[in-house]
């Protein structure tokens, strides 16, 4: 049998393992409270360099570059910004001065596409230049383009059917459906959002 001497040594032991493994806890759990303490969501402004009104703002696919066009109504002239810095820097290029709001990118933000009305603008730099895609209708607002920017599609005003496909940058557009997708993939895979009724389309051959 255990002598009292032995049997209050291996006490001591025990509480001793059980207090370091408390402040083992303790250490572990205690950024996790203070971070529960400290304001969950938080807000950087960012200034948008430049003269008139901001008319759109986009980030590109992989979140490294932020896009905003600014076009100035007393000029009438279009600029577009670029930073790669989470607005901290910013570049700019002048745009056609027909340039509309929406704008879309590949992944990396090279290559972009803005509409117009009854034109679409195209860029493979990045925004330092641009030109100007045949248009297959005279009003379309509806500019989107795939990931890896092989796929261009546009659609009537304010997404109105027909939908039109380019897989030359522009040069030729070929009708593909009646249904403007709300989200273009690689591959001619699209997602059509049909918002009286609820629910997702999906298509793999262009529309």
């Amino acid at each position: 049998m255990l002598t009292k001497s032995k049997k209050y040594i291996m006490h001591r032991g025990i509480l001793s393992l059980i207090f370091a493994f408390a402040l083992s806890v303790s250490a572990i759990l205690s950024p996790l409270v203070r971070a529960e303490e400290s304001p969950k969501y938080t807000w950087k402004d960012i200034v948008i360099p430049g003269d008139g009104n901001v008319m759109g703002v986009r980030l590109s696919r992989d979140g490294l570059k932020l896009f905003a066009i600014r076009k100035n109504y007393d000029t009438g002239k279009v600029k577009l910004y670029v930073s790669a810095d989470d607005g901290v820097n910013w570049d700019s290029f002048d745009m056609p001065d027909g340039s509309g709001w929406y704008i879309s990118s590949n992944t990396d933000g090279s290559k972009l596409l803005v509409e117009g009305i009854g034109v679409t603008y195209l860029s493979t730099n990045g925004g330092r230049n641009w030109s100007t895609l045949s248009t297959p209708m005279s009003e379309d607002y509806g500019a989107s383009m795939s990931p890896d920017g092989s796929t261009l599609a546009r659609c009537g005003r304010w997404g109105a059917p027909p939908l039109y496909v380019s897989v030359d940058n522009g040069q030729t557009w070929v009708q593909k459906g009646n249904k403007c997708p709300s989200r273009v993939f690689n591959g001619g895979k699209m997602v059509y959002k049909d918002y009286t009724r609820s629910f997702l389309e999906w298509s793999t051959d262009y529309g």
